[in-house]
């Protein structure tokens, strides 16, 4: 039985996010934000982001006794500059086919429950659900927990870039 089809794990239960959950999930990446030593290690997801990939993608959140401790969401297939395909110089035809696993965060206190894996693995199948042949990150070159917990899942390095307005991210992919 997958995460999904029980509502619940090892620790929290994990849901598909509506948009009602939207000033929930803008106030944790600003506590996970706010408590980071390294504020370069996350990249802000602005409001109207997330609240168009609450209607066009795939998000999902974690709740421990009715508090979101967790979020995480996949820029489905398509042609957008939200899809890390557009940093590769992907073209229209390969930018429809490759998802990209975004934002994802984990409340502190809430850490060390394998939380982003999971999150990962989801987000995975319904990249491949969604038609994707590949799924790109990114990810901090200084953040190794979110590196460990990518490449644990099967991603690639592929090349380093300066991106989301001076930020050093590696781009990591997942081909199925």
């Amino acid at each position: 039985m997958s995460i999904l089809e029980n509502g619940k794990d090892d620790y929290g239960k994990i849901r598909p996010c509506t948009l009602e959950d939207l000033d929930e999930i803008v106030r944790l990446q600003e506590i996970v934000y706010e408590n980071m030593p390294d504020k370069n290690m996350l990249s802000i997801t602005e409001r109207d982001e997330i609240e168009e990939s609450l209607k066009l993608d795939k998000c999902y959140c974690a709740e421990v006794d009715g508090e979101m401790i967790s979020y995480s969401m996949l820029v489905a297939p398509r042609i957008s500059y939200r899809n890390t395909g557009t940093y590769l110089g992907y073209d229209e035809e390969r930018l429809k086919k490759t998802a990209t696993m975004d934002l994802s965060l984990v409340k502190p206190g809430h850490r060390g429950h394998h939380m982003q894996r999971r999150m990962i693995k989801i987000r995975l199948d319904d990249a491949k659900k969604l038609g994707a042949e590949e799924v790109l990150s990114t990810v901090d070159p200084a953040n190794s927990h979110s590196l460990n917990n990518i490449e644990g899942s099967g991603f690639k390095y592929v090349t380093t870039k300066v991106i989301y307005g001076g930020l050093t991210r590696k781009i990591m992919r997942f081909t199925f």
